[in-house]
């Protein structure tokens, strides 16, 4: 990419935000359950007469009895949400294994300074308290509904996400996309909100109910078409939460679905194969979803986006009725004149009652649908409020706790999935209520891996929501454009050398192997490119002790065939220890060609000459890489006090000779702006490529002494001649570490 270096100079703010500290507890405030390989758990969760939770209980205020025969519990506690990462941990350590879920004994991690840094960066499953899934059905939402949940996701991102939540914004007929992974970024989690919109394939229409209109004769299968359609939807909907539990399992945290929809009509008319398609599969893909959902400990909470409904008719129906069954096939109208009643035998209803009695059927049957899934896992239904977002408050003050039942079970026995009626949970002290899964959570052992044995762990690792693992891995990718060769991204991935296996061969050199696996993936959910790549390092002394102190870093090129978001994904696996690490990263590819207003990635690198931090102590570099790589382009990681320089490209396809663009920075910490700069003209001289301009631009950041440590955004804008109208952005993620 052609970066040459003109200068913008950009000055932070001194004001920052103050550092947020939070009281740690003792060493006696931190619950730790019993576990055993026959300890059988479920989870369960008490209220008083006020919904308020209740977490004063013992076992001998509790009764399980599971298929009718009654259990001794060996144990009753409750666990608050924010404690379970240590209650796992602590879990984990009587299973004989440490916090981060592997064996003790393994490979110790690597020491250096970068590998301290990026570790202690970003979100961690150490930090992570709940794992929260929005499932947005646009297989199951009219065109109405989908307005206001799109308008509540939006809310809940910007007022009720709390610290130590991971969440992600899933929709039904949309798979797993770049913008619908797990993450604590607002600005990815609004971008997927944004993309929240009414799919054709839904079984719902505009409104929430289905228009009534009788000018349509019967006979024609416009009816069996619609319902078989309807189940095809409602097992594509069964299947994105299967989909969903299966994918949380391994994610930390309590984990639950929250699951927007209007419901299933005809899901128990379907278990008992009563109607057209009464054939079982939506009742089959439930079963398999509860027992998924169960077994990976999830808990689904619906909530009903019709909000409260009359039933009464609106400005689709039409309450003029023809009787297409009239003498010789003719159709008589039945209409306000002939006073609104169908002259029909057996037809005494008129427009209005007819469809509010059918529409108030159409309310029961999906709402019940929605509340038994819920039920099934210990979750509440949510339904008749138009405030969807007290619905979503709702769901998150009822994930503040849990209790965790547990008793010895019998060898063979089954301890996790889903067996409707088979686990019983009751409280003997009155005025109290108890809601618990039908079946148990998850494994008896929380260290029992759920992984499966044939899995790629390098691809397991590189769709992880967590930069983790034994390997220190740093991804920036870069889009730019090549009049030859068209859109692409330049991934460079950074590698920790300390966290490597080296060996020495005969002739003295030190050896490694490992390879890197690339992915980018689309909105659509696809790998839209993937590169793997082995790499064998060789190096004597003297560049073994620069690799040391400098890290390795691999540079892939992917190509970028189609504009949109996308998810760079690396990961990178030791070959001969065969411990793994992976990062990520988000990318806004744009369309780039005549007519068009474009931006490349973006670049930023700390200057390591500049003053440090007056008082700052030296560092040592002995221990491990040396401080200046922190300030490289492939890490990204600045002290406060420095001056950093950012550099971008500007495709100008415009038809304007002269379009006047203007330009500005913006830095931005957990979705607030805390630095904009004014729009400035763009006076860089352009190289002409073809019909397209390319113009390069730098600036400087000069981040003041006291920013609070932290990850941060960096977006460049630029815009045309008609302001908004033609602004495009671009953005890179850094972090300010002290």
């Amino acid at each position: 990419m052609r970066v040459h270096l003109c200068l913008l100079g950009v000055l932070i703010s001194a004001a920052v935000l103050p550092a947020q500290q939070t009281a740690v507890p003792t060493p006696s405030d931190v619950p730790v359950f019993r576990t055993s390989t026959d300890l059988a758990t479920i989870d369960a969760i008490v209220t008083d007469g006020d919904g308020k939770h209740v977490t004063d209980l013992t076992r001998e205020d509790f009764e399980v009895t599971v298929a009718g025969k009654r259990q001794t519990l060996d144990q009753a506690l409750y666990v608050r949400t924010q404690d379970q990462p240590r209650v796992l941990a602590a879990a984990r350590a009587a299973a004989g294994q440490g916090a981060s879920g592997v064996a003790d004994g393994s490979q110790a991690r690597g020491g250096s300074r970068a590998s301290q840094t990026l570790r202690t960066t970003g979100t961690s499953p150490e930090g992570v308290a709940r794992t929260i899934a929005l499932a947005v059905d646009d297989l199951g939402l009219s065109f109405e509904s989908m307005y206001y949940v799109r308008n509540a996701v939006h809310k809940y991102i910007d007022t009720q996400i709390e610290p130590g939540d991971l969440a992600a914004i899933i929709r039904t007929a949309g798979g797993i996309g770049a913008l619908q992974q797990f993450t604590a970024d607002k600005r990815l989690l609004h971008m997927a909100a944004d993309r929240l919109v009414w799919d054709f394939r839904s079984r719902s229409g505009i409104g929430a109910f289905v228009a009534n209109n009788g000018n349509v004769p019967t006979g024609l299968g416009f009816d069996d078409a619609d319902a078989f359609r309807g189940s095809l939807a409602s097992v594509g909907s069964m299947a994105a939460l299967d989909f969903i539990a299966r994918g949380v399992a391994p994610l930390p945290g309590r984990k639950c679905i929250v699951y927007f929809s209007e419901g299933f009509q005809s899901i128990f008319r379907d278990r008992m194969g009563i109607g057209t398609n009464g054939s079982g599969r939506i009742w089959a893909a439930m079963s398999r979803m509860l027992d998924h959902a169960n077994a990976s400990g999830v808990v689904i909470y619906t909530i009903d986006a019709r909000g409260l409904q009359t039933g009464g008719l609106n400005a689709e129906d039409n309450p003029i009725i023809r009787d297409w069954n009239g003498p010789r096939g003719e159709s008589s109208m039945n209409g306000p004149e002939s006073g609104g009643f169908l002259d029909v035998p057996g037809h005494r209803m008129g427009a209005a009652a007819e469809a509010s009695e059918d529409r108030g059927r159409v309310l029961i049957d999906s709402q019940e649908s929605l509340k038994f899934i819920a039920d099934q896992t210990g979750g509440l239904a949510i339904e008749n409020t138009n405030d969807l977002n007290l619905g979503i408050r709702r769901v998150l003050d009822d994930q503040q706790g849990y209790y965790l039942l547990g008793y010895v079970a019998p060898k063979g026995a089954p301890r996790s999935g889903w067996d409707q009626g088979r686990v019983k949970v009751r409280v003997k002290r009155p005025g109290l209520r108890v809601r618990a899964r039908q079946g148990f959570f998850g494994p008896s052992d929380p260290g029992q891996s759920r992984k499966p044995e044939s899995a790629d762990p390098l691809v397991m690792s590189a769709i992880s929501p967590f930069g983790a693992g034994a390997i220190t891995v740093r991804l920036t990718s870069l889009f730019g454009h090549d009049v030859a060769t068209g859109p692409y991204v330049r991934s460079l991935v950074f590698v920790d050398p300390g966290d490597l296996h080296f060996a020495v061969d005969d002739a003295g050199q030190h050896t490694a192997r490992f390879q890197v696996l690339l992915m980018a993936i689309g909105d659509n959910g696809q790998v839209l490119d993937g590169r793997r790549r082995e790499v064998s390092l060789a190096l004597s002394d003297q560049n073994f002790r620069l690799v040391q102190e400098r890290g390795v870093v691999v540079a892939l090129k992917t190509l970028a065939k189609e504009p949109g978001p996308y998810q760079m994904r690396a990961a990178v696996e030791d070959l001969t220890s065969k411990t793994v690490g992976s990062a990520s990263q988000f990318l806004e590819v744009p369309a780039v060609g005549r007519g068009r207003l474009a931006l490349s990635g973006v670049l930023l690198k700390g200057d390591a000459e500049s003053t440090p931090i007056q008082g700052e102590p030296n560092r040592d570099t002995a221990s491990g890489l040396a401080d200046a790589v922190l300030f490289e382009t492939e890490v990204r990681v600045l002290l406060p006090g420095v001056e950093a320089v950012y550099a971008y490209e500007i495709y100008d396809g415009l038809k304007d000779a002269d379009p006047k663009l203007e330009m500005a920075a913006a830095v931005i910490r957990d979705g607030k702006v805390v630095y904009q700069s004014p729009f400035t003209p763009v006076t860089a001289s352009p190289k002409v490529d073809g019909k397209m301009r390319a113009i390069p631009i730098a600036g400087k950041l000069a981040l003041g002494s006291d920013m609070p440590a932290g990850r941060y955004t960096l977006e460049v804008i630029v815009r045309g001649p008609k302001g908004k109208k033609l602004e495009r952005k671009q953005w890179l993620d850094f972090e300010i570490r002290r």
